[in-house]
């Protein structure tokens, strides 16, 4: 299901930038050719994926918080549970590298998204949000810092599997 969901934005995303090319004006050209770029069907995936991520991550966190966990408590366990689970899609949809000796650096990520998340969702409690929405938001905003962090540190310096590594820039 997953990846007819990622092949229909795909093809959505393509007949866009043919729409933007046809208008033959250059800086829609410009704009379609961003379009077409790998990194950006990456991210189309990755928040294609990363929503069911998400609802994932999310109802673990939420029943927990449900049965009274502190939000500090319930941010880390759900995301202990959710890294193996977000390792597999992630890994595998977005990126088409599943390799489990790629896991230790993914693990570092997330462990450095869960303690932003932390803080970030301290403070918007802090300045009175309820937790539900503050998490949602919090979320939001790392998801788009994850795929970053992801693709430079993880995916793109393991190289395409079946070759050596990819030297450090």
């Amino acid at each position: 299901m997953m990846n007819g969901i990622v092949r229909a934005l795909e093809r959505a995303a393509a007949a866009l930038a043919d729409g933007l090319e046809r208008t033959g004006l250059p800086w829609l050209n410009s704009l379609a050719r961003l379009v077409r770029a790998r990194a950006l069907r990456q991210f189309v995936r990755f928040l294609a994926v990363g929503s069911l991520n998400f609802v994932f991550y999310y109802s673990v966190f939420t029943g927990l918080h449900l049965l009274r966990l502190s939000p500090t408590a319930a941010v880390v366990a759900a995301t202990v549970v959710a890294v193996l689970f977000n390792f597999i899609t992630t890994g595998r949809v977005v990126f088409a590298d599943g390799r489990l000796r790629l896991l230790p650096r993914f693990v570092a990520v997330y462990l450095v998204q869960m303690l932003l998340n932390i803080g970030a969702l301290r403070l918007l409690i802090a300045m009175g949000a309820p937790v539900l929405v503050a998490e949602a938001a919090v979320i939001g905003v790392l998801a788009v810092l994850t795929f970053f962090a992801l693709k430079h540190l993880v995916f793109d310096r393991a190289g395409p599997p079946g070759r050596a590594a990819a030297s450090v820039r």
